[in-house]
């Protein structure tokens, strides 16, 4: 006899199997090996099929968070995000997937702490539930977990992991209270998620009135001419003092205050229409766009709603630079989304970072410059060391270097000595309202 308790689990299995079918490539005509994802492959998994016990571990859990002394600030909820896995496997992931989710759940298994536990919810996303240690702690660990599993699964990819790893200050307490199964949960973290989303959109739009556009010149080294500048965003304080438009949302997590800003720098541009031209002469601008903002579609249409707008002599001098690439990132996927961005501008720009020197996806795809930030790296021992490899790789490459953010003289000499293309920063020129003369000479 089928009692109404096992009803509900054959329900749920059938539930979460039509979830774990989700995105299978229509073209594959192999014979596909069975596949579930449950129940999971390693010991700190949670099985959404047997509500007997999914309730129960998530509130042992919640229980011994509690009894730490700080519960609020020794956890977190991390999300796994295995979309650009996938994309690297191609028409390959179906057939693979029993493998694949071997590997990351046994890994898992090894890298959470003793009281942690994770729930695999569909092909694309993998919930983590850890406790006793510090957020920024967790985000290093799992960073690095990821690297580990993407190598086991994809080769060695340069500086990090094709595994995106979001980290959010989900309530552990309120927000595990009374939880009995997966779509509960779901719909707790998906409310959260909209309501940091929407602190980030206020917070945005609360200060937009007093951010103010700077044009920060970026020297040719070699020539010593002003040759392109950089659009930054401003807060401009009530005494008159400046920070920087970031500043003023120091947690971004959701990508939603960088897409706004993305979308306020592009509309700055639009309000210079073809003036720039006349005041800038040849001189490239360099605007900064993030990868979420792009790889979103909520996030990028905004974006591509201001980019419209702008004058058609821009595809002759806009650069646009992409920040926060994430490793591993596979060329198509790249280029598809530059594209958005082509019709608007001359050529890309991609920022690099000390612990992802690689251009193994930016080939073939319109990127000219590497940019690097000299904050990142003007207190590190070996700072000028990683200058120097990363001009190094741009020349291999045959793309042309970007030096920003230098406080330091010794920085520009090291940057010259390096063979850098261009350096900009605040010791060398401040932001500025309107474009310096053409020709001016600098350094």
């Amino acid at each position: 006899m089928v009692t109404p308790e096992r009803a509900r689990q054959v329900d749920l299995r059938s539930w979460f199997h039509r979830r774990g079918e989700e995105g299978q490539s229509a073209t594959v005509a192999a014979p596909r090996p069975a596949f579930a994802l449950y129940p999971p492959r390693g010991q700190k998994g949670l099985d959404p099929t047997r509500l007997d016990c999914f309730g129960s571990r998530l509130e042992a859990f919640r229980r011994r968070h509690l009894r730490q002394s700080e519960p609020r600030l020794f956890g977190a909820l991390q999300i796994l995000d295995l979309d650009l896995i996938r994309r690297r496997f191609g028409a390959r992931w179906v057939p693979l997937r029993e493998k694949i989710f071997q590997i990351i759940e046994h890994a898992l298994d090894r890298e959470l702490g003793p009281d942690d536990l994770y729930l695999v919810f569909d092909e694309r996303t993998v919930y983590l539930f850890v406790t006793g240690i510090a957020r920024e702690a967790a985000v290093v660990r799992m960073r690095l977990a990821a690297a580990r599993i993407t190598e086991r699964l994809c080769g060695l990819v340069p500086g990090g992991a094709a595994i995106r790893v979001q980290t959010l200050p989900f309530d552990l307490d309120s927000g595990l209270a009374g939880v009995t199964g997966p779509r509960e949960l779901r719909a707790r973290i998906e409310a959260f998620e909209r309501e940091v989303e929407d602190a980030e959109r206020r917070c945005f739009h609360d200060n937009a009135k007093r951010l103010a556009p700077r044009l920060l010149p970026l020297v040719h080294l070699r020539k010593r001419l002003v040759a392109a500048y950089r659009l930054e965003a401003r807060y401009i304080r009530p005494d008159g003092g400046e920070l920087a438009a970031t500043s003023l949302c120091p947690e971004r997590v959701s990508g939603v205050f960088d897409a706004e800003l993305d979308a306020w720098s592009v509309s700055r541009l639009v309000d210079l229409g073809t003036a720039w031209r006349e005041r800038a002469g040849r001189s490239l601008l360099v605007l900064p766009v993030h990868y979420e903002t792009l790889a979103q579609r909520r996030l990028r249409e905004p974006l591509l709603l201001q980019a419209r707008r702008l004058a058609r002599p821009s595809e002759r001098f806009l650069l646009f630079e992409l920040l926060e690439l994430p490793p591993g990132v596979p060329q198509g996927w790249l280029h598809e989304l530059l594209m958005y961005l082509k019709p608007f501008c001359h050529g890309f720009a991609v920022r690099l970072y000390p612990e992802m020197l690689t251009t193994e996806p930016l080939t073939k795809c319109g990127v000219e410059f590497l940019s690097l930030s000299a904050a990142a790296i003007e207190e590190r021992e070996d700072g000028f060391e990683i200058i120097d490899r990363w001009a190094g790789l741009a020349r291999e490459v045959r793309m042309r270097s970007a030096l920003l953010d230098i406080s330091r003289r010794e920085t520009v000499a090291a940057a010259k000595a390096a063979g850098v293309d261009y350096a900009a920063g605040r010791v060398i020129a401040p932001g500025l309202t309107d474009p310096l003369p053409r020709g001016l000479r600098a350094l």
